[in-house]
């Protein structure tokens, strides 16, 4: 009986071991699976966010391009004004007096005198050995004679737009001007010259002079001497933007106590010489 009972315990341990085992093992297929679905699921949340970065670079790319192409039309649109002002305004000008000179002109004159030079030029080269052009004899021949007789166009001020800049700058200068350089006068206040901030150059100046005499009187003071330091040049002013005098003294000195108003026959009026004064210090 005994050898029967053990056996039974025997087999129902087997059976409860293979029971858990089985168990164990499902437990860890799930595991296992749950940990491939999240792998998974991780791999396809990193895939949509680089699709995201890569559709956020493409628009951003899109969006650049257009603000590079309005930029490069705003650019070619102010050379193009540009290209017209200066065409109208130089160019134009220039070309416009060449072409009066010219139209006064027949084609005929213009090329029997341009057969007149180039016959002086053939003669002269096949009569001498060598035309040096750094050598002019005037009284053989003159190369720069054709020169002499060009069209020239004489024109005022041209408004370049290549040198507005400087024309502006001109123009300010021209503002800011003394009235004796022919100015419209000067325009700011006057102060002191730069170029004369040169401690050599002040002490030239009334300026200097100045300084030199408030100097002296200073380390004539300092050495105990007799104060004889002027009225006019005597200041109680504190010359000191770093060392300023604070408290309530000084405060009370700068902004003192308003003046009060009492009726006639106030009992808190302060004492007054004039029975008759309605106002008094508060």
């Amino acid at each position: 009986m005994l050898k029967a009972g053990a056996l039974a315990k025997k087999k129902r341990r087997e059976k409860q071991y293979l029971l858990q085992l089985t168990q164990q093992q499902l437990l860890q297929d799930r595991l296992v699976r749950d940990k491939l679905l999240e792998a998974a699921a991780s791999k396809e949340r990193e895939f949509v966010r680089l699709s995201g970065e890569v559709e956020a670079g493409r628009t951003f790319v899109k969006e650049l391009d257009r603000i590079l192409g309005i930029a490069d039309e705003a650019q070619q649109g102010k050379t193009l004004k540009q290209y017209q002002e200066w065409d109208a305004n130089v160019h134009g000008a220039i070309q416009g007096r060449i072409d009066k000179v010219l139209d006064k002109m027949s084609s005929k004159d213009i090329n029997e005198r341009r057969r007149g030079d180039l016959d002086k030029f053939l003669t002269t080269t096949n009569t001498k050995a060598a035309v040096f052009r750094d050598i002019i004899i005037e009284s053989e021949y003159d190369p720069l004679e054709p020169n002499r007789r060009a069209v020239k166009a004489k024109v005022g001020h041209l408004r370049d737009p290549c040198s507005r800049v400087l024309d502006k700058r001109a123009e300010e200068n021209g503002l800011l001007a003394d009235e004796g350089a022919g100015g419209a006068g000067a325009m700011l206040r006057e102060s002191f010259d730069v170029i004369q901030w040169e401690e050599r150059k002040v002490h030239d100046t009334p300026h200097g002079f100045f300084a030199k005499m408030m100097g002296r009187e200073a380390a004539r003071n300092k050495m105990g001497g007799a104060k004889t330091t002027s009225k006019t040049y005597r200041s109680t002013i504190k010359m000191d933007d770093y060392n300023v005098d604070r408290g309530r003294d000084i405060v009370t000195k700068e902004f003192p106590k308003g003046k009060k108003t009492y009726a006639a026959g106030d009992e808190f009026a302060p004492p007054s010489s004039d029975a008759k004064s309605l106002i008094g210090m508060g």
